[in-house]
């Protein structure tokens, strides 16, 4: 037998056994999403691919993506993953000024950072966390991409970097909006 003719098909295999041990060990996981919190970055329904973050202290830095466990997050959170763009690491200062969030003193740009009217519907009866506030050591503020329709860390604040799961990487489904994730 030719070994040649076999070389693609078993690549094709070996393929598939390294995407499958990825899958079914947790390293690489894919999440359909649900809601338009990070609209227009990641669109409801969008399927992204993401990579576990192991011990992610040190390793989540301003203007990253990631997926965290909600109720690790704040104890007022449903028991499901977010998925938001880190705004402000620790040591840095948050302050709502004229209704416009500043980290260290500068505001957010425009899309970023603006606080709609009211509090988000499931976050009206919560207290908010209160402004300026200084991210302790080991936490991160976290903010959706739409923030019109966001609960994010403007409502339950700060929280530990350990609830950090994965890192979105790619858009997979559907096809028409496949690609990386900026």
């Amino acid at each position: 037998m030719n070994i040649r003719k076999l070389a693609v098909p078993l690549c094709f295999l070996l393929f598939g056994i390294v995407v499958m041990t990825l899958v079914l060990t947790g390293t690489v996981k894919i999440f359909e999403i649900p809601t338009g919190s990070m609209t227009p970055t990641i669109q409801p329904g969008d399927h992204v691919t993401a990579t576990r973050i192991f011990n992610p202290a040190g390793k989540v830095e301003k203007g990253d993506l990631v997926i965290f466990d909600a109720i690790k997050a704040s104890a007022r959170l449903s028991d499901s993953k977010y998925v938001q763009r880190v705004t402000a690491i620790e040591g840095d200062t948050v302050d709502l000024i004229d209704g416009r969030l500043h980290v260290n003193g500068r505001p957010l740009p425009d899309r970023d950072g603006k606080i709609p009217g009211g509090a988000h519907p499931f976050a009206r009866d919560w207290p908010q966390p209160s402004y300026p506030h200084v991210v302790p050591a080991g936490r991160i503020f976290t903010l959706g991409d739409n923030h019109e329709n966001a609960l994010d860390s403007r409502y339950f604040g700060s929280f530990p970097v350990e609830a950090v799961t994965h890192r979105p990487g790619r858009i997979i489904l559907p096809l028409s909006r496949a690609g990386k994730i900026e």
